[in-house]
């Protein structure tokens, strides 16, 4: 029988729990990792640059991430993905595709693993034109730690809303220090006339170059500007009218000339003053530099000694923190190759072979590594041995059999050495009486 007073006892006890669950702080539990996704602006104009910040919280330390973003075609168009703090070390196979609206990018840690609340990656968008949708996270990214994947979490996605046209964007108005306009392309524009400013040593936005000096030329159409405001930065927006640190060029110049401090995506950021202080739009034309080749290139085999015409799978990295890499084999100093870490090494012939590898970023800059494999003859009496042990010892039951002969071969061999020795003890004691 059960009495009223401890069926009461046992409502409010359950009761209890539940409020105390419910209004406890959350805690992370052992391999929890989530994703959230934080936009500079949920509503960004046709032509502006704008960034999300990925970030991650994690209870277990993680040494490894790869993110799966989704965003739509010919609304928004990837420009860059730089790592964070936590995680700096950009993994080999990113990818940036605006023609699907994808994205790929992992990052690592040699260092200690990162925990807690931290900055996964930033993401630089530019809005193409007028639209809506989301910017999404699949739930196929990864966060691992020590090869363990914690994130199970599901797909994150933000909105937004780009405003505007190219045909929808105000003149300036012809009144010095009002609040800029901004305009997309490089196409400086005006009622005054039109300025095109291009680089003719890094001319596409969307490549990667390895020379670090940037030369910028121009072309005027309508009146001629007074001279021209720019500013060399990595922030993907800046009006040089807005800053007195920038810098002041006469459209006399048949080109200007700036020098990248180090790699990265960088932006020149421009725009025209006509006489009267009138100010044209601003511009921002991205540059995307990689001057270091590779590091840490590294290539391995699961062994360096093999018989002919066996294969040997070899397993090559590197680490690159900008562009991505890469890589290509060859054999024995012939061409080389695309391919894929791992990668299979088929019918190795005789005697001594180098397997070479080399990495090349997205800038074009190349690294290289090698290592020496070894192939014996399988006609070789020596090799007929060892294959022959070796087929032998491939069925489990031989492996015990071999076991158990070598245990008694090592037992009769132990006490023979025992009974010689014992033997010539004696013989020692005869030898002194």
């Amino acid at each position: 029988m059960t009495f009223p007073c401890f069926r009461h006892i046992g409502r409010i006890s359950l009761a209890l729990v539940i409020a105390f669950g419910l209004f406890l702080p959350r805690a992370f539990a052992a391999g929890e990792a989530d994703f959230s996704l934080s936009p500079s602006t949920n509503a960004p104009s046709v032509g502006q640059f704008f960034t999300v910040k990925v970030m991650l919280s994690v209870g277990e330390p993680v040494d490894t991430i790869r993110l799966y973003m989704d965003y739509p075609v010919g609304v928004l168009g990837a420009v860059a993905v730089s790592p964070g703090a936590s995680l700096p070390s950009v993994s080999p196979g990113n990818s940036i595709d605006n023609a699907g609206g994808h994205v790929s990018f992992g990052s690592f840690t040699l260092g200690s693993p990162a925990s807690g609340n931290i900055l996964a990656s930033v993401i630089t968008f530019k809005v193409l034109k007028a639209g809506s949708g989301n910017i999404t996270l699949r739930a196929n990214s990864l966060v691992l730690s020590d090869g363990n994947n914690l994130y199970s979490g599901g797909s994150v996605s933000v909105p937004f809303d780009t405003k505007g046209t190219k045909d929808e964007i105000p003149q300036v108005p012809p009144v010095t220090g009002e609040t800029p306009v901004q305009r997309p392309g490089e196409i400086i524009t005006s009622s005054r006339g039109t300025v095109a400013v291009f680089s003719s040593s890094h001319p596409d936005e969307d490549r990667w170059y390895a020379s670090r000096e940037i030369l910028f030329s121009w072309s005027i159409s309508g009146e001629k500007p007074q001279e021209f405001w720019m500013k060399f930065d990595e922030i993907p927006e800046t009006d040089p009218g807005a800053i007195a640190s920038r810098d002041s060029h006469s459209p006399d110049l048949p080109n200007v000339t700036y020098q990248a401090p180090h790699d990265g995506v960088w932006y020149l950021h421009a725009r025209a003053v006509y006489s009267g202080g009138y100010l044209s739009g601003v511009i921002h034309i991205p540059v995307r530099i990689d001057s270091t080749a590779p590091a840490s290139v590294f290539v391995d085999v699961d062994r360096t000694r093999a018989i002919a015409g066996e294969s040997v799978m070899a397993n090559f990295g590197a680490r690159e923190n900008v562009s991505g890499v890469t890589y290509a084999v060859s054999m024995n100093g012939g061409e080389y190759a695309d391919a894929v870490s791992p990668y299979e090494i088929k019918n190795i012939p005789i005697g001594d072979m180098l397997f070479a590898v080399r990495a090349t970023d997205g800038a074009g800059n190349t690294a290289y590594a090698n290592i020496r494999i070894r192939a014996y003859d399988p006609n070789a009496p020596f090799v007929k041995i060892f294959s022959l042990g070796k087929t032998f010892l491939e069925k489990p039951q031989n492996v015990l059999i071999f076991t158990l002969l070598s245990a008694a071969i090592l037992l009769v061999f132990c006490g023979i050495l025992f009974l010689f020795a014992r033997a010539l003890r004696k013989r020692k004691k005869v030898t002194l009486f």
